[in-house]
């Protein structure tokens, strides 16, 4: 399969191979297949045409873990998007430690991604979310 398929067609680039990768299997950890966790989502959330998912599902992520709600997606994809669009799924986990994310008020996603790149979010560094670990 191609990363022109249309099952790539919203940006999502595999990370390579890595040695340090443990991969995943319920069975070998001993938990169970199936978990409901919705009721501590937020809202469905909309990318638009753009190839932002990679930055959508772990700010969904982050808001699970922590409680918070309306990160924003689009200072974390500004973070991490390749040329032309897309991005890897270990680039959101750096960037996440490094840096974080601000909340949505401060940095609006734009589905057709024509913003500005935002300096507001400065407003609300010292409450910038990180993922530590």
């Amino acid at each position: 399969m191609s990363l022109d398929s249309p099952l790539h067609s919203f940006g999502l680039i595999p990370d390579l191979e890595d040695s340090r990768d443990l991969k995943f299997s319920p069975k070998k950890f001993g938990v169970t297949t199936v978990v409901d966790h919705r009721d501590r989502m937020g809202p469905i959330k909309d990318q638009g045409k753009r190839g932002s998912c990679v930055a959508f599902a772990f700010c969904a992520l982050l808001e699970w873990c922590t409680g918070e709600r309306d990160l924003s997606e689009e200072m974390l994809y500004q973070q991490i998007c390749e040329p032309g669009g897309g991005s890897h799924p270990r680039n959101a986990c750096k960037a996440l430690q490094r840096v974080g994310t601000c909340r949505e008020k401060w940095w609006k996603y734009n589905q057709i991604g024509k913003d500005p790149v935002s300096t507001s979010y400065m407003i609300d560094w010292p409450k910038h979310r990180r993922a530590l670990g």
